[in-house]
């Protein structure tokens, strides 16, 4: 199991909405569907990340940045790759800013737990900012610190998605307290 955290611009992709989406979700919808080029072999990461590189100069040629090879944008091939090694069980922390309810700071907002591995799952969903998706049904708890105990922030700085596990353990004891919670409402 591991502990993976994901960047959320509220601008463009909210925890509120893919906690209504139920599922992982990352940008560059510009980049288009991506599933003919995921493989289940041995050794193709260089291959799938150089598709998206491809795939990123003709959909991003426009975009000063791009073609100067911003380290934003460098960075892509690695965080497609990265979304495609959650597996089933995986625990996402969903770190959102921007909004108005963050008061524009970068802060926690919940914790999902993958229903699937992302390899499998991945889908592309035409008509959001954030269109690749993996692990549809996805169950995502808001979190409460006081309740759930706290998280602090990776100790490196990232982009979109990283995985970071020295929080693991707390993380899956929060997972585990957003659990009890809904079952004791229901039962209620």
């Amino acid at each position: 199991m591991n502990l993976w955290w994901l960047y959320l611009p509220s601008d463009t992709c909210s925890f509120t909405e893919i906690t209504r989406r139920q599922c992982v979700a990352i940008g560059w919808s510009e980049l288009g569907p991506l599933d003919k080029y995921i493989k289940d072999k041995p050794n193709w990461e260089r291959q799938f990340k150089s598709y998206i590189q491809v795939k990123g100069d003709l959909a991003y040629s426009t975009t000063p940045r791009w073609k100067e090879k911003d380290r934003e944008f460098d960075q892509i091939p690695d965080i497609f790759w990265r979304m495609l090694q959650i597996n089933r069980g995986d625990l996402i922390v969903a770190v959102e800013s921007g909004s108005e309810l963050t008061l524009g700071r970068t802060v926690i907002r919940g914790i999902g737990r993958a229903s699937q591995d992302a390899l499998t799952s991945y889908e592309y969903e035409a008509g959001n900012h954030h269109a690749h998706t993996v692990c549809p049904d996805t169950r995502w708890f808001a979190w409460d610190r006081f309740k759930m105990g706290e998280l602090h922030m990776p100790t490196h700085s990232f982009r979109t998605l990283c995985i970071e596990n020295n929080q693991l353990e707390t993380a899956l004891d929060g997972w585990k307290k957003g659990v009890e919670e809904i079952r004791a409402t229901k039962a209620s």
